[in-house]
Protein backbone atom coordinates (compact mmCIF):
# COMPACT_ATOMS: atom_id res chain seq x y z
CA UNK A 1 0.00 0.00 0.00
CA UNK A 2 1.14 3.46 -0.67
CA UNK A 3 0.07 6.87 0.58
CA UNK A 4 -0.46 9.67 -0.99
CA UNK A 5 -0.84 13.59 -0.38
CA UNK A 6 -2.52 16.58 -2.11
CA UNK A 7 -1.20 20.42 -1.28
CA UNK A 8 -4.68 20.48 0.94
CA UNK A 9 -3.18 17.53 2.96
CA UNK A 10 -5.70 14.89 2.58
CA UNK A 11 -3.91 11.87 2.17
CA UNK A 12 -5.53 8.65 0.70
CA UNK A 13 -4.50 5.10 0.00
CA UNK A 14 -4.06 3.64 -3.77
CA UNK A 15 -2.94 0.20 -3.93
CA UNK A 16 0.17 -0.55 -5.29
CA UNK A 17 1.38 -4.24 -5.98
CA UNK A 18 4.94 -3.24 -4.98
CA UNK A 19 3.81 -2.46 -1.68
CA UNK A 20 5.61 0.85 -1.48
CA UNK A 21 5.18 4.15 1.41
CA UNK A 22 6.00 7.52 1.39
CA UNK A 23 4.23 10.71 -0.10
CA UNK A 24 5.51 14.12 -1.95
CA UNK A 25 2.77 16.69 -1.68
CA UNK A 26 2.44 19.15 -4.67
CA UNK A 27 0.27 21.68 -5.91
CA UNK A 28 -3.05 21.59 -6.51
CA UNK A 29 -4.27 22.54 -10.39
CA UNK A 30 -8.39 23.76 -9.87
CA UNK A 31 -10.93 22.50 -12.51
CA UNK A 32 -13.87 23.43 -10.42
CA UNK A 33 -15.48 24.70 -7.06
CA UNK A 34 -18.74 25.93 -8.68
CA UNK A 35 -18.68 29.27 -6.72
CA UNK A 36 -18.63 30.59 -10.21
CA UNK A 37 -21.70 30.04 -11.28
CA UNK A 38 -25.31 30.56 -10.15
CA UNK A 39 -27.54 28.15 -8.99
CA UNK A 40 -29.58 26.34 -11.04
CA UNK A 41 -26.89 26.10 -13.62
CA UNK A 42 -25.70 23.31 -15.51
CA UNK A 43 -22.26 22.86 -15.29
CA UNK A 44 -19.67 19.50 -15.92
CA UNK A 45 -22.33 17.05 -15.52
CA UNK A 46 -25.33 15.69 -17.48
CA UNK A 47 -28.41 14.90 -15.73
CA UNK A 48 -28.24 11.03 -14.46
CA UNK A 49 -30.91 9.94 -16.29
CA UNK A 50 -28.82 10.91 -19.37
CA UNK A 51 -26.59 7.75 -19.88
CA UNK A 52 -28.07 5.33 -17.78
CA UNK A 53 -30.99 2.77 -18.10
CA UNK A 54 -30.82 1.55 -14.22
CA UNK A 55 -32.61 4.52 -12.46
CA UNK A 56 -35.68 5.71 -12.49
CA UNK A 57 -37.82 9.13 -14.24
CA UNK A 58 -37.70 10.86 -11.11
CA UNK A 59 -35.74 12.64 -9.42
CA UNK A 60 -33.01 13.19 -12.42
CA UNK A 61 -30.79 16.51 -10.95
CA UNK A 62 -27.51 17.60 -11.73
CA UNK A 63 -27.33 21.40 -11.18
CA UNK A 64 -25.47 23.53 -9.50
CA UNK A 65 -27.31 24.20 -5.95
CA UNK A 66 -26.54 26.60 -2.75
CA UNK A 67 -25.50 24.21 -0.12
CA UNK A 68 -27.51 23.79 3.48
CA UNK A 69 -26.11 25.79 6.15
CA UNK A 70 -22.99 24.69 8.07
CA UNK A 71 -22.57 22.02 5.34
CA UNK A 72 -20.16 24.18 2.70
CA UNK A 73 -16.16 23.17 3.23
CA UNK A 74 -14.41 25.47 0.32
CA UNK A 75 -17.46 28.13 -0.26
CA UNK A 76 -21.16 27.83 -0.21
CA UNK A 77 -21.74 25.98 -3.84
CA UNK A 78 -21.43 22.21 -5.03
CA UNK A 79 -22.89 20.45 -8.00
CA UNK A 80 -25.93 19.12 -6.74
CA UNK A 81 -27.13 15.44 -8.45
CA UNK A 82 -29.89 12.70 -7.04
CA UNK A 83 -31.47 10.07 -9.03
CA UNK A 84 -33.13 6.37 -7.91
CA UNK A 85 -31.58 3.28 -8.69
CA UNK A 86 -34.65 0.99 -10.10
CA UNK A 87 -35.75 -2.25 -8.27
CA UNK A 88 -34.50 -5.73 -9.33
CA UNK A 89 -31.53 -4.51 -10.61
CA UNK A 90 -28.13 -6.78 -9.06
CA UNK A 91 -24.85 -3.87 -8.61
CA UNK A 92 -26.50 -1.12 -10.09
CA UNK A 93 -24.69 1.82 -10.69
CA UNK A 94 -24.60 4.99 -12.65
CA UNK A 95 -22.79 6.44 -15.59
CA UNK A 96 -23.02 10.75 -14.04
CA UNK A 97 -21.31 12.01 -17.66
CA UNK A 98 -19.70 15.18 -18.34
CA UNK A 99 -20.66 14.33 -21.96
CA UNK A 100 -21.03 18.22 -23.92
CA UNK A 101 -22.28 19.85 -20.90
CA UNK A 102 -23.44 23.12 -21.28
CA UNK A 103 -20.69 24.26 -18.85
CA UNK A 104 -17.12 22.63 -18.49
CA UNK A 105 -18.19 19.39 -20.76
CA UNK A 106 -15.71 16.85 -21.04
CA UNK A 107 -12.88 18.69 -18.99
CA UNK A 108 -9.42 17.42 -19.62
CA UNK A 109 -7.41 15.54 -16.98
CA UNK A 110 -3.68 15.08 -17.45
CA UNK A 111 -3.11 11.33 -16.39
CA UNK A 112 0.29 11.46 -15.28
CA UNK A 113 -1.51 13.37 -12.38
CA UNK A 114 -3.92 12.73 -9.59
CA UNK A 115 -7.39 13.61 -9.49
CA UNK A 116 -9.24 14.95 -6.38
CA UNK A 117 -12.96 15.69 -5.32
CA UNK A 118 -15.01 16.07 -2.36
CA UNK A 119 -17.85 14.13 -2.19
CA UNK A 120 -21.55 14.00 0.40
CA UNK A 121 -24.03 11.67 0.06
CA UNK A 122 -26.56 9.90 2.01
CA UNK A 123 -26.13 6.87 1.06
CA UNK A 124 -22.71 4.95 0.57
CA UNK A 125 -21.51 4.74 -2.53
CA UNK A 126 -18.75 3.14 -4.66
CA UNK A 127 -16.63 5.91 -6.97
CA UNK A 128 -14.49 4.87 -10.10
CA UNK A 129 -13.53 7.30 -13.00
CA UNK A 130 -13.89 6.94 -16.57
CA UNK A 131 -11.25 8.26 -18.59
CA UNK A 132 -11.86 9.11 -22.42
CA UNK A 133 -7.83 8.62 -24.60
CA UNK A 134 -8.73 11.48 -26.44
CA UNK A 135 -4.89 12.74 -26.99
CA UNK A 136 -6.18 16.70 -26.72
CA UNK A 137 -3.74 19.02 -26.15
CA UNK A 138 -6.30 21.27 -23.90
CA UNK A 139 -5.39 22.96 -20.18
CA UNK A 140 -5.92 21.08 -17.82
CA UNK A 141 -10.32 21.64 -17.04
CA UNK A 142 -10.97 22.55 -20.68
CA UNK A 143 -12.88 20.68 -23.62
CA UNK A 144 -10.88 17.58 -23.77
CA UNK A 145 -13.13 16.36 -26.64
CA UNK A 146 -15.50 12.91 -27.13
CA UNK A 147 -13.68 10.82 -28.96
CA UNK A 148 -11.60 7.98 -28.00
CA UNK A 149 -11.93 4.44 -25.91
CA UNK A 150 -12.99 4.90 -22.04
CA UNK A 151 -10.81 3.02 -19.46
CA UNK A 152 -12.17 2.90 -15.60
CA UNK A 153 -9.90 3.38 -13.74
CA UNK A 154 -9.58 3.45 -9.99
CA UNK A 155 -11.35 -0.18 -9.08
CA UNK A 156 -9.25 -0.82 -6.20
CA UNK A 157 -11.87 -2.42 -4.07
CA UNK A 158 -12.64 -4.64 -6.33
CA UNK A 159 -11.57 -4.67 -10.18
CA UNK A 160 -13.35 -7.87 -10.99
CA UNK A 161 -16.41 -6.40 -11.36
CA UNK A 162 -17.88 -4.21 -14.02
CA UNK A 163 -17.36 -0.98 -13.43
CA UNK A 164 -15.12 -1.76 -10.83
CA UNK A 165 -15.99 -0.83 -7.11
CA UNK A 166 -13.50 2.19 -6.79
CA UNK A 167 -13.20 4.42 -3.21
CA UNK A 168 -16.23 4.07 -0.94
CA UNK A 169 -18.21 7.23 0.20
CA UNK A 170 -19.88 7.08 3.66
CA UNK A 171 -22.93 8.24 3.88
CA UNK A 172 -23.70 11.82 5.99
CA UNK A 173 -20.27 13.48 5.84
CA UNK A 174 -17.58 14.98 3.50
CA UNK A 175 -15.29 12.55 1.39
CA UNK A 176 -12.02 13.39 -0.33
CA UNK A 177 -11.43 11.46 -3.08
CA UNK A 178 -7.87 11.63 -4.88
CA UNK A 179 -7.01 8.73 -7.36
CA UNK A 180 -3.31 8.99 -7.74
CA UNK A 181 -4.27 8.09 -11.55
CA UNK A 182 -0.84 7.11 -12.70
CA UNK A 183 -0.38 4.43 -10.38
CA UNK A 184 -4.40 3.24 -10.09
CA UNK A 185 -5.96 0.23 -11.59
CA UNK A 186 -7.41 -0.02 -14.70
CA UNK A 187 -9.71 -2.28 -16.54
CA UNK A 188 -11.28 -1.07 -19.99
CA UNK A 189 -14.78 -0.60 -20.67
CA UNK A 190 -16.14 -0.04 -24.48
CA UNK A 191 -15.05 2.04 -27.88
CA UNK A 192 -11.23 0.00 -28.02
CA UNK A 193 -10.28 0.30 -24.56
CA UNK A 194 -7.36 -2.68 -23.45
CA UNK A 195 -7.28 -2.14 -20.17
CA UNK A 196 -4.28 0.33 -20.36
CA UNK A 197 -4.53 4.38 -19.45
CA UNK A 198 -2.61 5.74 -22.56
CA UNK A 199 -2.73 8.60 -24.56
CA UNK A 200 -0.26 10.59 -27.47
CA UNK A 201 -0.16 13.10 -25.45
CA UNK A 202 -0.93 12.10 -21.97
CA UNK A 203 -3.85 13.40 -21.32
CA UNK A 204 -8.10 12.93 -22.21
CA UNK A 205 -11.52 13.35 -20.31
CA UNK A 206 -12.74 13.02 -17.93
CA UNK A 207 -15.88 11.20 -19.34
CA UNK A 208 -17.75 10.23 -16.53
CA UNK A 209 -17.69 9.16 -12.51
CA UNK A 210 -18.81 5.86 -11.94
CA UNK A 211 -21.09 5.41 -8.98
CA UNK A 212 -21.86 2.26 -7.42
CA UNK A 213 -24.79 1.39 -5.09
CA UNK A 214 -23.48 0.06 -2.17
CA UNK A 215 -27.11 0.43 -0.25
CA UNK A 216 -29.22 -1.09 -2.72
CA UNK A 217 -32.10 0.41 -4.38
CA UNK A 218 -33.77 3.83 -4.09
CA UNK A 219 -33.11 7.16 -3.98
CA UNK A 220 -29.63 8.75 -3.61
CA UNK A 221 -28.80 12.58 -2.87
CA UNK A 222 -25.11 13.71 -3.34
CA UNK A 223 -23.18 16.83 -3.74
CA UNK A 224 -19.65 16.94 -5.47
CA UNK A 225 -17.37 19.92 -5.10
CA UNK A 226 -13.98 21.26 -5.51
CA UNK A 227 -12.43 19.20 -8.87
CA UNK A 228 -8.75 19.57 -9.44
CA UNK A 229 -5.66 17.85 -10.13
CA UNK A 230 -2.41 17.28 -8.05
CA UNK A 231 0.56 15.56 -8.34
CA UNK A 232 1.17 12.23 -6.27
CA UNK A 233 4.56 10.55 -6.11
CA UNK A 234 6.24 8.94 -3.52
CA UNK A 235 9.25 9.39 -1.62
CA UNK A 236 12.83 8.76 -3.58
CA UNK A 237 13.82 6.76 -0.54
CA UNK A 238 11.09 4.88 -1.54
CA UNK A 239 11.30 4.69 -5.03
CA UNK A 240 15.00 3.72 -4.76
CA UNK A 241 13.98 0.54 -3.20
CA UNK A 242 11.73 -0.69 -6.20
CA UNK A 243 14.58 -0.15 -9.21
CA UNK A 244 15.86 2.14 -11.77
CA UNK A 245 12.60 1.92 -13.82
CA UNK A 246 10.28 3.01 -11.12
CA UNK A 247 13.20 5.95 -10.12
CA UNK A 248 13.05 6.85 -13.49
CA UNK A 249 9.21 7.39 -13.26
CA UNK A 250 9.74 9.27 -10.21
CA UNK A 251 12.02 11.28 -11.98
CA UNK A 252 9.95 12.12 -14.78
CA UNK A 253 6.68 13.16 -13.05
CA UNK A 254 8.66 15.60 -10.47
CA UNK A 255 9.72 17.17 -13.70
CA UNK A 256 6.53 17.49 -14.99
CA UNK A 257 5.49 19.34 -11.25
CA UNK A 258 7.92 21.69 -11.47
Amino acid sequence: MIRWKSARGTAVSALLALGLAGTVAADMVSITGFEEYSPGDKVMFRNPRFSSSQVDAAPDIAEVATLPPGMGIDGDQALYTAWSFKEGISNPWLRLTTFLAPNLANPTVDFGMGLRFDIYTDRALFVTLGLRETGTTAAIGENGGTAGAIEWVGGATDPSTSPPLGQLALPYQWTTMEFAIPFEPVKGWIAGADGVLSSPTGKGALEHLALIAADGAGVYNVYLDNFGQFTAIPEPSTLALAGAGLMGAFIALRRRAR
